[in-house]
């Protein structure tokens, strides 16, 4: 039998999954599972499954559940700046979901250099990196403005901002149902911090060093799990 791989499920109806075509290509012709085998898979909804393949076809791999647990959600949020690099954006989604942030937005911020992002391949990295951790719940992963980001709802609202007032300012953990905005390239502007203010959002430092926008996105979310 193969070994210890978890897989990522399209649909679960009833006590049956099906996988994409993608999905069912890389167990059977890469992986060598086969019509009998035992898999464990999620649907990045909180539930990780113990089934059995029933049917094995390269368009399409099917699977009866045996057994099921339901894992409870970090409803920690990263709002985040869209980065000038796509690598940098794609490597924020991997840790972040191995780690287990609960949702990812990344917004237009004036010191953005860039406008879009890709949802989609942002989306299959971190299914890769759910399937990877053997996690359970697939992060929201959402394009946004400052203006309309600063207004989700939150528990607490944080924003994370380079000034020397704030370094000693670091809420360790955060609260469950927290959300934290973490800068692009260039940080916040003046104007950005005065409008999370009005909003409600909590001014915060995140240490005397300067972090790389990743960087902090990636220290926010280990302190999002205590």
């Amino acid at each position: 039998m193969p070994g210890h791989f978890t897989f990522f499920a399209e649909t679960v109806t009833g006590n049956v999954a099906t996988f994409s075509e993608q999905e069912s290509k890389h167990a059977i012709l890469v992986l060598r599972y086969s019509v009998g085998d035992s898999i464990e898979f999620t649907d990045g909804a909180g539930k990780y499954y113990h089934g059995k393949i029933c049917e094995a076809q390269k368009r399409g791999m099917i699977a009866e559940i045996q057994s099921e647990v339901f894992v409870e959600p970090n409803t920690f949020t990263i709002a985040i700046g869209i980065l000038k690099s796509s690598d940098r954006m794609e490597w924020i989604v991997e840790k972040c979901t191995e780690i287990g942030v609960g949702k990812i937005v990344f917004f237009k911020s004036q010191n953005s250099e860039r406008a879009k992002i890709n949802i989609d391949k942002l989306r299959k990295t971190a299914i890769a990196a759910l399937k990877q951790s053997h996690g359970s719940w697939l992060p929201k992963i959402e394009e946004s403005t400052f203006e309309l980001a600063i207004k989700i709802e939150a528990g607490q609202k944080y924003l994370a901002f380079c000034d020397e007032a704030m370094i000693s300012n670091k809420p360790i953990p955060f609260e469950k149902n927290s959300a934290v905005f973490i800068g692009p390239e260039g940080d916040f502007s003046h104007i950005e911090v005065e409008q999370a203010k009005e909003n409600g959002v909590k001014i915060i430092g995140l240490g005397k060093q300067i972090l790389r926008s990743e960087t902090a996105a990636l220290v926010c979310a280990s302190w999002s799990i205590g």
